[in-house]
């Protein structure tokens, strides 16, 4: 596969959806992660 090609997917409509699900999952992970560690910095 030719490398315009294999950008031409990466960029295509479907894949930039499904980045952008990851993406909104990967924030919603690193949110709860924070928000842990604020719980333990103040209790400490």
């Amino acid at each position: 596969m030719n490398l315009n090609r294999f950008f031409a997917l990466l960029n295509s409509k479907e894949c930039i959806m499904i980045r952008m699900h990851y993406n909104e999952q990967i924030n919603v992970l690193n949110l709860q992660y924070l928000l842990k560690n604020a719980e333990i910095l103040k209790n400490a």
